[in-house]
C-alpha cells in the first residue's frame, strides 16, 4: 500500500502541487489509520498483481456533507489498468461493501476524475445522486452524494 500510495501522490501532485521530501518521498501521515474503523482500505489486484487501491473514510472521520456515512478519500488505479473497466468495477465493489450515504469529492481542477466519478456514480445509483460545488476551508470542488441500500 505504501508503494502504491507514492505513485498515487505523484499523480495527484499535478493538482495539489505537493513535492517530495528530503528522502524523495511524498508525505501521507494517515495511511495507518485506514486499517482501523471507521476507515477502510481496499487493494485491487488483476491476475494476482497489485493494480490499485481505495481508502474510505467513515462518518466519525469528519466528512464534507452532513449525513454522510462513507467517503472515497483516495482512489488509484495504475496507469496500465486505466480505461480497462477496473476502476468502475472496483468502485462498485467498494460501494457495495458498505451500505449507507456516500460522498465522493474531486479536486476542482481534476476534470478526468470528475467525469469518471459522475459516470460511475450515475451507473451505480441508477441516476439517484446529487452533486454540490463546495468552496470553503475544507474543500474546493464537486462532491457527489448518494445512498446505497442493498437489496435483500
Amino acid at each position: 500500500m505504501r508503494q502504491l500510495l507514492q505513485l498515487y501522490l505523484h499523480d495527484f501532485s499535478e493538482f495539489d502541487g505537493d513535492d517530495v521530501n528530503e528522502a524523495g518521498l511524498y508525505h501521507y501521515p494517515w495511511v495507518e489509520e485506514y486499517w482501523q474503523a471507521p476507515k477502510a482500505a481496499f487493494v485491487f489486484k488483476v491476475a494476482g498483481r497489485y493494480a490499485g487501491f481505495c481508502l474510505v473514510d467513515g462518518a466519525e472521520a469528519g466528512l464534507l456533507l452532513p449525513g454522510s456515512e462513507h467517503a472515497i478519500c483516495e482512489f488509484f488505479v495504475l496507469r496500465k489498468y486505466r480505461n480497462s473497466g477496473l476502476g468502475r468495477f472496483a468502485a462498485a465493489a467498494v460501494f457495495s461493501s458498505l451500505a449507507g450515504r456516500w460522498e465522493v469529492a474531486e479536486h476542482a481542477n481534476n476534470h478526468g476524475a470528475q467525469a469518471f466519478w459522475r459516470s460511475v456514480i450515475d451507473d451505480f445509483s441508477r441516476g439517484k445522486f446529487s452533486e454540490q460545488q463546495l468552496k470553503d476551508d475544507d474543500w474546493h470542488g464537486p462532491v457527489q452524494s448518494f445512498v446505497h441500500a442493498p437489496t435483500g
